[in-house]
């Protein structure tokens, strides 16, 4: 089977672009074909003098600007770059060029990992739906998105063979919104990989003195990680610190708030800087993926009161590494978090006060939430979202 996948939104991580469904798209990749690779290794018929056997070849479509590219090439890997955008019309680019590079390489199933296809593309397909949160709530998005929301994913999704849903909330809101049959759509979670990344020859391991100083970090923090824009209700996050702080057993507790800067954040910002507890507020801003790990590793809570969540990536990583769980209670954070962390009404400031409140003077509860999260992210793999996707591949071919 000759699969291509659509990489453009794997750019370059280091630029702060390894976020989002970059993440996804980047691990699902990686892990795709390690499960081939194994599937060959293990196949008794694989073994010299045995009968030949067809397995399948890939072929990754990226972005002409991407850095991250030769991560990915095996023998059975073929790396395209789209064409450079010539004409200051982004849609003849994005969807006419597209689509005819995609064509031109004969992939029997091409995979959109981010929402979309190609409108004009009409070969074999699927798709992955991460969230529709855009329409209940386009005030949260940039302005500009009537033709992606209204034309090009409402035809991505008929066009596409299966759709791919990374949680039950997704699948439903799909079904409800585009009156989409439930056996066109599986739903596969997303997985945790938080395996540190090798240093640089001669780099000196740092030890947490030296992080915490790098960062400005006290000995206490509750940690937001994810990119800050409207619909992760960070402003209301900044409130309940604020009722936090006021109460003396936690006036040397941090805010902590890591990630790239999103689309109308500035008010998230400007929150920060006229905050009661201001002073108290450090935005570290994107970090890469070791520092991701620390930060996680040292934080005494995780507070991710998102107003909506197609998933919540953020939260199962934090219990994957025996971080205590605050969540919003919206989207898939409940299905996702379960009774593994503590859901609250992310719209409720004193509510989410309360919660962080409760966890920050427990070390009793800590370690309690820090087990069940453990339990709870250990069922969460890259390699059963890889397995399970190449079995949507097969049925679609």
């Amino acid at each position: 089977m000759k699969i291509g996948i659509d990489c453009r939104t794997i750019l370059d991580p280091r630029a702060g672009e390894g976020a989002g469904v970059g993440h996804y798209t980047s691990l699902l990749v990686t892990y795709l074909l390690q499960a081939d690779r194994d599937i060959r290794r293990g196949h008794p018929e694989s073994a010299k003098g045995g009968r030949r056997i067809s397995y399948n070849s890939y072929v990754l479509f990226f972005d002409p600007h991407a850095s991250d590219t030769k991560s990915f090439a095996r023998k059975n890997v073929k790396i395209v770059l789209f064409p450079e955008e010539k004409r200051h019309i982004p849609f003849w680019h994005s969807h006419f060029v597209t689509a005819r590079t995609i064509a031109r390489e004969k992939v029997d199933l091409f995979h959109g990992p981010a929402n979309t296809l190609p409108y004009c593309y009409a070969g074999k397909s699927v798709v992955t739906v991460h969230d529709l949160s855009i329409y209940a709530h386009p005030e949260w998005f940039p302005n500009g998105q009537w033709f992606t929301k209204n034309v090009v994913v409402p035809r991505s999704l008929r066009a596409a063979k299966h759709i791919i849903a990374v949680s039950r909330a997704t699948k439903q809101e799909i079904m409800n919104r585009f009156t989409i049959a439930s056996g066109h759509i599986t739903v596969i979670p997303e997985g945790v990989a938080l395996h540190k990344q090798p240093m640089k020859r001669g780099a000196r391991r740092e030890s947490e003195h030296d992080f915490r100083e790098r960062l400005k970090l006290g000995d206490r923090y509750i940690l937001f990680l994810s990119t800050l824009e409207p619909r992760k209700n960070i402003e209301r996050l900044i409130d309940a610190f604020d009722l936090v702080h006021k109460d003396r057993r936690f006036s040397d507790v941090q805010l902590v708030l890591a990630g790239a800067r999103g689309w109308k954040d500035e008010p998230i910002l400007k929150k920060v800087i006229h905050a009661k507890a201001g002073p108290h507020i450090r935005y570290v801003g994107y970090v890469d993926h070791n520092d991701k790990i620390d930060l996680f590793k040292y934080a005494e809570v995780f507070a991710f009161p998102s107003l909506d969540e197609g998933f919540g990536l953020p939260a199962l990583e934090a219990m994957a590494l025996g971080v205590p769980v605050v969540a919003g209670s919206a989207g898939a954070l409940p299905e996702l978090v379960g009774r593994s962390g503590i859901l609250v009404n992310p719209q409720k400031t004193k509510e989410i006060a309360g919660a962080l409140q409760k966890v920050l003077a427990s070390p009793a509860l800590q370690r309690e939430l820090s087990g069940k999260g453990k339990r709870r992210a250990a069922a969460f793999t890259w390699e059963k979202t890889a397995k399970k996707t190449l079995a949507v591949y097969t049925s679609v071919v």
